[in-house]
């Protein structure tokens, strides 16, 4: 199950998973974030980058061959896996002023934000999700959010699925509620 599981999430993320393997660090927790005991009601697989693997691979990769916005992404998702919710906000936000439209990394990285334990992290996902995602990304961005099955992840998948489908009356409503 867990190797089907690898595959899934490798297809997902459209990475090789025998490249992934040596780097990859899996922590079970249940639906809060905490870890899993036999009491948990929900069980969660979350596949995390072991830091200290990554670090010593991006040492020894050439720095020219990667955009900063991709490594901007590259942090984001090592600080997620940290649980460092105020340096994962501030990189999310770098994101959302950095980022081209459409970028894979930034999408990857704010949907997996977009379950974090921190509401700070979670809406700072949203925003750059609704800042950078084209029609084109619904898909990805769509399967991405599903296969998290977390409660905040389907309320963001919604919300971007409403600024999708009427835009102005998202916006509109949006800043409505801002200046209640």
């Amino acid at each position: 199950v867990l190797v089907e599981a690898l595959r899934y999430e490798a297809a997902i993320l459209g990475v090789c998973l025998e490249d992934t393997l040596p780097k990859l660090m899996i922590t079970f927790i249940d639906g809060l974030g905490y870890p899993l005991t036999k009491h948990s009601v929900c069980n969660i697989m979350v596949m995390k980058l072991d830091s200290e693997v990554h670090t010593r691979h991006a040492a020894q990769q050439d720095r020219s061959d990667t955009s900063s916005v991709d490594n901007l992404s590259a942090i984001a998702m090592q600080r997620l896996s940290q649980n460092c919710a105020e340096s994962a906000r501030l990189v999310l936000e770098a994101l959302a002023i950095l980022a081209p439209r459409s970028h894979r990394g930034s999408l990857t990285a704010a949907c997996y934000a977009g379950v974090n334990k921190d509401a700070s992290v979670r809406e700072q996902a949203l925003e750059l999700l609704l800042r950078i995602m084209q029609k084109i990304d619904v898909d990805y961005v769509h399967r991405l959010l599903e296969t998290r099955r977390d409660v905040h992840a389907k309320r963001i998948l919604r919300e971007v699925l409403d600024y999708f489908q009427e835009p102005e009356r998202y916006l509109a409503e949006m800043g409505n509620y801002k200046l209640k």
